[in-house]
């Protein structure tokens, strides 16, 4: 990931010559609808110290997919200053999700396993940021921004009907906000075509609550939290087809790596006595490709 970093800033230094303004509409708004998948893990471990074993429970979601749809706004509100708004919101409408307990060290002797539907829910991510475009070589336009993101995830335990796991409908609701940088370069590549890779960065703090509704044991709605610090890494690559002045047609593929450290697991049980424990951490991963129209005006 180190190495997208560098070419992307590589590529910017190699199209920096001059800085004019660009004389691009003020406004530009693109709607997108396109496909997603996402996969999701998280472990605790059997103590505070990360002990006992040092991976007691694990939930991975796994292929979580549907459709999505994004909307980005963009003003050019002076000179080369712009504010830009993204939104995207991905209908999970499959999956599956894997719960396992371990009793020994680095995921040995399985005391429990079992496989779970996740077919309902949905990701949320907003962003809010100021950026600076710089044009390049009367070719290239490089545009940094750095502002505010949050990222929610939705996500469910669901059992099947007619099953002794009919009434299981437990909830995992995530959130991951904070500071976001990020920088384009939009290259033409021909008088209608302009493609235009992108990298950002999220330094998040990561918080969750989970609601385990089938264990009398706990409280309820809220059973367990989740606290940690992490990061989250989105390259994309974009394409733009100009139909008029006003009119261009888009595609665009993204990948997006989030991670965090080791954070605390509290668990709410149903005397109100309360625990915790190590939590591992939480890492996902997840791509989409999506077609859309772009107004600029």
């Amino acid at each position: 990931m180190k190495r997208v970093i560098v070419f992307s800033l590589l590529g910017i230094l190699a199209c920096a010559i001059t800085n004019a303004q660009d004389k691009k509409q003020k406004f530009i708004i693109t709607g997108q609808l396109g496909y997603f998948q996402e996969d999701f893990r998280w472990s605790i471990a059997g103590t505070s110290q990360g002990t006992d074993p040092n991976i007691y429970s694990e939930l991975r979601w796994q292929k979580l997919s549907g459709p999505q749809a994004k909307v980005n706004f963009q003003y050019n509100f002076w000179k080369d200053f712009l504010f830009k708004i993204d939104f995207s919101r991905s209908f999970i409408t499959s999956g599956t999700v894997t719960d396992t307990d371990f009793g020994d060290d680095n995921r040995k002797d399985t005391l429990y396993h079992d496989s779970f539907k996740s077919n309902e829910g949905y990701i949320n991510s907003l962003s809010f940021a100021l950026g600076y475009k710089i044009k390049l070589l009367k070719i290239c336009t490089a545009s940094i921004y750095a502002g505010y993101s949050d990222d929610r995830q939705s996500l469910y335990i669901l059992g099947d009907p007619g099953l002794f796991t009919s009434d299981l409908r437990s909830t995992y609701a995530t959130k991951w906000n904070g500071f976001v940088i990020g920088s384009d370069l939009k290259i033409p590549i021909q008088k209608k075509i302009i493609i235009e890779p992108q990298i950002v960065y999220h330094q998040v703090n990561y918080s969750a609550n989970a609601d385990w509704n089938l264990i009398a044991q706990f409280k309820h709605p809220v059973s367990f939290a989740h606290l940690a610090k992490g990061f989250g890494i989105e390259p994309a690559l974009n394409f733009h087809y100009t139909l008029t002045k006003i009119i261009s047609l888009t595609a665009s593929g993204k990948y997006s790596y989030w991670s965090t450290g080791k954070g605390i697991d509290t668990l709410y049980l149903a005397d109100d006595s309360i625990s915790t424990t190590q939590l591992n951490g939480a890492i996902r991963n997840n791509w989409s490709i999506v077609l859309g129209t772009s107004l600029s005006f």
